[in-house]
């Protein structure tokens, strides 16, 4: 009788206790979304004065490419890392042990990562192809958001990039999480030494006005300083917008426009290094599907409705499959939003959500999850996979 009685306590417990967490979630999540929504309601209403006053202001002063400041070697009493050149696997081994003890590579070695970095993106197309080798696979990766040992349980459940096990990770990389800089040495390094294992896709918080609002600016002047921020916000311009896998399924950080009939030859032909994005203003049609790229989320409606983000779009299952049907493809993956479960599949199952960043901001109860993409006798199959880390 006692036992009953304490087992019916605690599952009551644990049930109150559920409703408040997630409670608590849906709050949380509100606000965050809601501060992103002034962020563009402000960078509209005050248009380019503010964008001059932004560039202008100390100590946040944008120095030009083409003039860094000069980073000699590091010290001798310098206790972090030293890679090598090129870079090498030892190299990663050396910076994650480094990281996780709470040490700092040194300027000379991150501008050299960064810079090398966003001279192979350069060179790579604003939609980027991804085949998988027979019997290999592609691991796709949600947000991150500067959680560094989110990152390493990615790895440690998968392994590293190798010729038959790929990564695709999905924008957001930084703001939020403390380790946003850490978070970036490790892939834009794994990027240079595997270009063709290893994707980045960029998302809505690769972005100079995401940065100084949401931490990672201040994370990294106080790391570093502002030459450093210049070169970190310069490689943000270089990331892909879109990624396509074995001509099936398509991957972006955000979602779809209100724009109608966009085929993969238009998505093709973006710019992106002239990439101009006025939120709340009249754009063209180009402006809107890379602002949907960025930012768009799927509803459970018909059509497309306003964003209650101040950017992008919601837009419902008739869209994606129009848009999938058009293309003559078969999925979408997006990430974007923090998701309870890690992912969530939607839109009759044609459309993946996935968040990588558990526990996200220490706030909330979230899995994190990654998408595993399996290519085997000529067709794909998805396995989806959550896990939790105290970061």
């Amino acid at each position: 009788m006692q036992a009953t009685v304490i087992q019916s306590a605690f599952r009551g417990h644990q049930a109150r206790k559920k409703f408040t967490d997630r409670a608590f979630e849906v709050a949380w999540q509100e606000l965050d979304v809601d501060d992103e929504r002034q962020t563009m309601y402000k960078d509209a209403a005050c248009g380019d004065v503010q964008r001059q006053l932004n560039d202008a202001r100390s100590p946040f002063a944008k120095r030009t490419r083409s003039s860094p400041r000069h980073r000699g070697p590091a010290p001798s009493d310098y206790d972090g890392p030293h890679l090598s050149s090129p870079l090498c696997m030892d190299d990663i081994s050396r910076l994650i042990q480094a990281f996780s003890d709470g040490k700092r590579l040194h300027a000379s070695y991150a501008s050299r990562i960064v810079n090398s970095f966003e001279s192979l993106c350069r060179t790579l197309p604003t939609v980027v192809d991804i085949h998988i080798p027979e019997d290999g696979r592609l691991i796709v990766c949600g947000d991150i958001h500067g959680q560094f040992f989110d990152l390493l349980t990615i790895f440690r459940l998968n392994g590293f990039p190798s010729e038959t096990n790929y990564f695709l990770f999905n924008g957001d990389f930084v703001d939020r999480g403390p380790n946003g800089v850490e978070v970036l040495m490790i892939l834009y390094a794994l990027k240079i030494i595997y270009p063709r294992y290893i994707y980045l896709n960029r998302g809505n918080h690769e972005e100079r006005r995401m940065n100084e609002r949401f931490g990672f600016e201040r994370e990294v002047l106080r790391k570093y300083d502002t030459d450093m921020l210049d070169v970190i916000e310069s490689s943000f311009n270089a990331l892909p917008l879109v990624h396509v896998i074995e001509n099936r399924i398509i991957v972006m950080h955000g979602g779809l426009s209100a724009e109608r009939d966009v085929s993969l030859a238009e998505l093709r032909a973006i710019d992106r290094f002239d990439m101009q994005l006025f939120y709340g203003r009249e754009r063209t049609r180009q402006q809107n599907i890379i602002e949907a790229l960025l930012w768009s989320d799927p509803r459970n409606i018909e059509g497309i409705s306003e964003s209650h983000r101040g950017a992008g779009v919601e837009f419902g299952a008739d869209i994606t499959a129009e848009f999938l049907k058009y293309n003559n493809l078969e999925l979408l993956i997006r990430s974007h939003e923090m998701i309870e479960d890690g992912y969530v599949r939607l839109h009759k199952d044609k459309l993946v959500t996935v968040f990588s960043a558990s526990y996200y901001c220490g706030k909330n109860h979230n899995f994190g999850a990654f998408v595993s993409v399996v290519h085997n006798a000529g067709r794909l199959s998805q396995t989806y996979h959550t896990y939790k880390v105290c970061n």
